[in-house]
């Protein structure tokens, strides 16, 4: 089983190309709503929630890992994954196809993504050593305003004050690295008509299945969990994948099995 996880909704963008490109593996998404957003937090708080999410995943049988925030992929690089016991052959994180997806572009981009990954440096490294032109802009609050359901209005003021003074004319596009800015595509476009929106969601959908598609092979079953029960979390959870796409409150103690059945 293939377990993803996320800091809420943004991540079903990714879980969903994830099914589209594995129809025959199944999946187990936790959403953890409970300390959403993790792109606010301080290092320290988010090897926290990410250790405890990839641990819950495994405890319920999850075998191939999926890192479907981009704010978690940056803690998730070298040494602390090894720790977390994550291999190249069973573990996917943003990172890497988000600078593939961006390489393949051409032109200059601007890389939008939560303070904390702007923060990190992690893309900013991973893109000047791919050669890319791109220029980071932190977007604060806009991830928690997207999953709380802010009115797009906004999140357009969000967006257009977070570019204040910066000129776009020399640049192409931009590469949405954060899943859930992919939900708010419509206030982008809006805000951004001439650049050419990036979503690497596809990308990591196709390095899961040259990692560990073959391995993880089953019935297609779906299980959704979250650790705080969110009414617009199961609606889009129902927008993504129908009315019979279940999401189950997950609060296990201490070595408890986590029930997704």
């Amino acid at each position: 089983m293939i377990g993803v996880f996320d800091s809420g909704s943004g991540g079903l963008t990714v879980l969903k190309a994830l099914r589209e490109t594995l129809p025959e593996s199944d999946f187990l998404y936790y959403a953890d709503l409970a300390h959403a957003p993790y792109g606010e937090k301080s290092r320290r708080e988010l090897l926290e929630v990410v250790t405890n999410a990839i641990e819950e995943l495994k405890r319920a049988g999850a075998t191939s890992i999926v890192s479907a925030c981009n704010t978690a992929s940056t803690v998730l690089q070298g040494n602390y994954a090894e720790l977390l016991g994550l291999t190249d052959d069973h573990f996917v994180e943003m990172v890497e196809p988000t600078v593939e997806r961006a390489a393949a572009f051409k032109q200059p981009l601007f890389l939008v993504a939560t303070p904390a990954t702007i923060e990190s440096g992690v893309y900013q490294a991973a893109l000047n050593g791919a050669g890319v032109v791109a220029r980071a802009v932190a977007l604060p609050g806009l991830a928690a305003a997207i999953e709380f359901g802010a009115p797009e209005e906004e999140l357009e003021n969000r967006i257009r004050d977070a570019f204040t003074g910066v000129d776009t004319t020399r640049y192409g596009g931009l590469v949405l690295s954060c899943t859930h800015y992919s939900l708010a595509r419509v206030s982008f476009e809006r805000v951004f008509p001439k650049l050419v929106l990036l979503d690497p969601a596809r990308t990591v959908a196709e390095r899961a299945a040259g990692a560990f598609g073959t391995r993880e092979r089953g019935d297609g079953s779906l299980h959704i969990v979250t650790s705080a029960d969110v009414s617009l979390f199961r609606r889009r959870v129902e927008s993504f994948f129908g009315s019979r796409a279940l999401v189950e409150l997950l609060s296990p103690g201490p070595g408890d099995s986590v029930k997704i059945g």
